[in-house]
C-alpha cells in the first residue's frame, strides 16, 4: 500500500489526468466534511500504483463513465448512477475505464 505523499516522493504527480473541484469544506467539532467533484481521463489510475487509504469515510456517486474499484477483497466495476461507500482505513484504488465524473463526500 502506498499513499499520496509516497507517490509525490517518487517524482510522479498522482493527480495527472484528473481535476478535483472542492465544493466546500466545513469543520464540525473534531470532524471535517468535504464535498466536490472529480474528473478523470480514461486510463487514469488513482493512485498510480498500489492502494491508498484515508482516515475519512468516502462516499462517491458516479455521475458519468465507468471505473474499476480495486480493494483487498477484489475488483468491482462501477458505472453511471452507482454509489459506493468506502470506510476509513480501507485500502483502495480506482482506474477510469472511460472519461469519468464523480461527486464525492469525505467525512472524518
Amino acid at each position: 500500500m502506498i499513499n499520496i505523499k509516497e507517490s509525490l516522493a517518487g517524482g510522479r504527480n498522482p493527480t495527472d489526468g484528473m481535476v478535483l473541484t472542492e465544493a466546500f469544506s466545513i469543520k464540525i467539532d473534531k470532524a471535517t466534511l468535504k464535498t466536490g467533484f472529480a474528473r478523470f481521463e480514461a486510463g487514469i489510475r488513482q493512485p498510480p500504483e498500489g492502494l491508498v487509504s484515508r482516515d475519512e469515510v468516502e462516499i462517491s456517486l458516479i455521475l458519468s463513465g465507468e471505473t474499476e474499484l480495486y480493494t483487498e477483497s477484489g475488483v468491482r466495476l462501477l458505472k453511471e448512477g452507482d454509489l459506493i461507500m468506502i470506510p476509513p482505513g480501507e485500502a483502495n484504488a480506482a482506474k477510469a475505464l472511460t472519461k469519468l465524473d464523480v461527486y464525492y463526500i469525505l467525512c472524518g
